[in-house]
């Protein structure tokens, strides 16, 4: 914050493009915040489809599908096809293998 005092003062071109920058980085930080608040919500049904046995793997499907719509319903940035897609291919992956 002092580094941004200190060149508004000056009011360069600089500036403008470093502030630019960094409302830039601050929105991706708080995209990945949001994505890692979402995401971990996932992650005991990730750990079950890639070490659980298969009795385990079946019963771990329906609330794992679930809770990714829950993702998909509620998150600001999994909410589309771009962001959703992958991670389904990730998870069709690792249930072929």
């Amino acid at each position: 914050r002092v580094l941004e005092q200190a060149a508004n003062r000056h009011e360069s071109e600089a500036f403008h493009d470093f502030d630019a920058q960094l409302k830039e980085l601050s929105k991706l930080h708080i995209e990945a915040k949001d994505n890692v608040k979402f995401l971990s919500t996932l992650e005991r049904h990730f750990k079950s489809i890639s070490q659980g046995s298969l009795p385990e793997i079946a019963d771990t499907i329906p609330p794992m599908m679930g809770a990714i719509r829950m993702v998909w319903v509620i998150s600001r940035h999994y909410n589309t096809d771009e962001r959703m897609v992958p991670l389904m291919e990730r998870i069709a992956f690792e249930l072929a293998e």
